[in-house]
Order: structure tokens, then sequence, then C-alpha cells
């Protein structure tokens, strides 16, 4: 049967250009053999299959170094996500210092204020103050003589004068008294004087004390900022 088949088979190819083949589920396919191509269905010719195998290969090289391309990107990928995380953290920890230096920088500003304040109320008050009184001028030249009065009228007789021991005794007590009041003049005027240096001295002081914290303030603040 199979050589009966055969033989058809080379007959039917030499009379005609196109053989057709049936299938049992009613499908067919055609052979056809012209101008000296053959064409066989869901086949390519030899041509053909050199281009689309050349095409191919074009492709899997193509693919193999987009493959070497992605992956050198997704190293890239990871490096670049690195980075971003460590500049994230950077700008972070600069805000953060930034925000210390500028609170340190106003607390300076706010104690140089105070310190201002304090030292113009200490010169005000200074300002205010009484000073110690001068010293007694030079006595002054004796003036000319006057000319001789006229005698004047017979006075009442005079009272009974003092005992010059009581005299004396009250001349005592009121130069005593005197010497005291000087003595307090001379106590008040050194205590208003030594006030006085007191204030301006202490004044003084607040000032530099203020300046040399706030020197002190700003100098940390430049070097906690890298000495910008």
């Amino acid at each position: 049967m199979k050589p009966c088949l055969l033989l058809c088979l080379t007959l039917a190819v030499c009379s005609a250009s196109q053989l057709k083949l049936n299938a049992a589920n009613g499908g067919t396919a055609v052979i056809s053999f012209e101008s000296g191509i053959l064409t066989v269905p869901q086949h390519c010719r030899a041509d053909t299959c050199s281009i689309n195998a050349l095409a191919i290969k074009e492709l899997q090289v193509l693919a193999s170094s987009q493959a070497a391309a992605l992956a050198a990107q997704q190293q890239e990928n990871i490096a670049m996500r690195a980075l971003v995380k460590a500049v994230t953290g950077r700008l972070a920890s600069l805000e953060g210092d930034h925000a210390a230096d500028t609170s340190a920088s106003e607390a300076a500003d706010a104690a140089l204020a105070a310190a201002d304040e304090t030292l113009a109320a200490a010169v005000a008050a200074v300002t205010k103050m009484t000073g110690p009184k001068g010293d007694k001028g030079a006595k002054g030249d004796t003036g000319a003589t006057g000319a001789a009065g006229a005698d004047g009228k017979d006075g009442k007789d005079g009272e009974t004068g003092e005992n010059p021991a009581e005299k004396a005794e009250k001349a005592a007590v009121l130069a005593q008294l005197e010497a005291e009041r000087a003595e307090e003049r001379r106590q008040a005027a050194q205590y208003e004087k030594d006030s006085k240096s007191s204030i301006e001295s202490n004044g003084k002081n607040i000032a530099n004390e203020q300046r040399s914290k706030e020197r002190t303030a700003k100098a940390n603040y430049c070097h906690d900022c890298g000495g910008k």
C-alpha cells in the first residue's frame, strides 16, 4: 500500500505544480513548485531562514547587551538610593545643627540686650546722683577800709553778761557739734563717692561679662558650623 501511495504522490508532483494535502479533521495544505521556487506551508525558504537566523542572532546579542545594561542600571540605582539616603541624613543633621546654632545666637543676643539695659539703668542711676560737695574756696582779699561812721546815740544799758566759764563751755559744745556735723558731711560725701564708684564698677563688670559671654557664644557657633 505504501509503495502505491508514494508512486501516486510522485505522479501527482510530476503532473502538476501543486500538491494538495487533506487532513482527517478537514484541514488542507497546498505544496507548490513554480518557476523553480518550492513553497511549503509553515516552513521558510533557505534565504528567508538565513535572514531570520541572522535577525534572531542580532536580537540575542541586543538582548544580552540590554540585560548587561539593565544589571548596570540596577547597581547604579542601588548606589543612587544609598547616596540619597546619606544626603538626606546629612541634611537632617545640618538642619538640627542650624536650629541649635540659631537658638544659641538668639540666647546670646537676648543676654547682651539684657546686659545693655542693666548698664543703661546703672549709668542713669549714676547720672542722677548728686556729686560730693566741693572744697571750700580760697579766702578773698581784704576789702578797703570804709569811711568812719557817725557817732551813734547812746544805747540802753545792756543785760548782765554771761559767766565766762559757762560761755566757754557753750563754745566748746558748739564746736563739738560743728565738728560732728562736719564729720557727718564728710562721711556722707565719701559714701556717695564710694557708691558711685561701686555702681560704675559693677556696671562695667556686668557689661564685660555679657560681652565675654557673647564672644564665647559666637565662637562656639562658628566652631559648630565648621568655621564658616
